[in-house]
């Protein structure tokens, strides 16, 4: 009897860990996810563009309909690197890549405890840059812009 009860402390143990860990991670995204879903509505229009003051660098938000935003200093760019800016941003809006990286993070909050799952949203993000750098070289663009 005591070895039985000795067993469901030790389970009772550890799923509470594991769901406080699930619970936590869950709630930082739901936070991140509140934060953009702010930053989108608060964003102006400029001359068709989307900006925020918040914004030191363009973002693609949006899991569902994506959009970018812009920092508000984007109106001092030369034309070429606005082009060369949109056309990446756009590229992750048409590869869908916030709804990638938000599927990994929910990997992550159910699977926090196993090592790969931190490492995957990382790879993700940095395979997601370089593929949209490539597409934007490659479309024509100036690759030191």
């Amino acid at each position: 009897a005591a070895r039985a009860r000795a067993a469901i402390t030790w389970t009772a143990i550890v799923t509470t860990i594991y769901l406080a860990g699930v619970a936590i991670l869950l709630a930082r995204l739901l936070a991140g996810a509140w934060r953009v879903r702010a930053l989108r509505r608060t964003a102006v229009d400029e001359l068709g563009h989307l900006v925020h003051s918040a914004c030191v660098t363009p973002v693609t938000v949006g899991n569902l309909s994506p959009a970018v935003i812009l920092p508000p200093d984007w109106v001092s760019w030369d034309d070429a690197e606005l082009s060369a800016v949109l056309a990446h941003e756009e590229e992750h809006v048409r590869r869908r890549d916030p709804l990638v990286m938000a599927l990994a993070l929910v990997n992550r909050a159910i699977f926090w405890f196993h090592p790969l799952a931190w490492w995957l949203p990382r790879e993700l993000s940095r395979l997601s840059e370089q593929a949209c750098d490539a597409a934007v070289v490659s479309s024509g663009h100036d690759g030191d812009v």
